[in-house]
């Protein structure tokens, strides 16, 4: 966190820069929209959100913020929408914890693990 490394008085004189500078850095990593997902991988909203909130409660798990990897975003066009911004980590998350009797989503979790899985190494 970047406040953790930023003077408390150069903080109280510019605490907006700064969160907003933090804001940037943490935004810079998300790169997809669940939109995007919603219409390859998932069946509807609520399947959707159901893997959201697994991936979320792993991340917490695993001590990691999630606002690092999920963050609600507005979208303007003609209304506005809400969607949620990603990371690849996020991105994962959520195909892994995604009903797998989606075809779709079966082949993606195959190709995760074959593609970025390390075997620990065991004693």
């Amino acid at each position: 966190m970047i406040l953790g490394i930023v003077p408390q008085a150069y903080f109280d004189a510019h605490s907006e820069q700064v969160v907003e500078s933090e804001d940037r850095i943490i935004c810079g990593g998300l790169t997809h929209y669940a939109s995007h997902l919603l219409q390859k991988c998932f069946c509807d909203m609520d399947e959707l959100e159901r893997s959201m909130q697994r991936a979320i409660t792993a991340l917490r798990a695993a001590h990691i913020p999630p606002s690092q990897h999920f963050r609600t975003v507005f979208l303007c066009g003609n209304e506005l929408k809400s969607d949620w911004l990603i990371s690849d980590l996020g991105l994962r998350l959520l195909l892994i914890n995604a009903d797998v009797s989606n075809p779709q989503v079966g082949r993606l979790q195959v190709e995760i693990l074959m593609d970025g899985f390390d075997p620990l190494d065991h004693d």
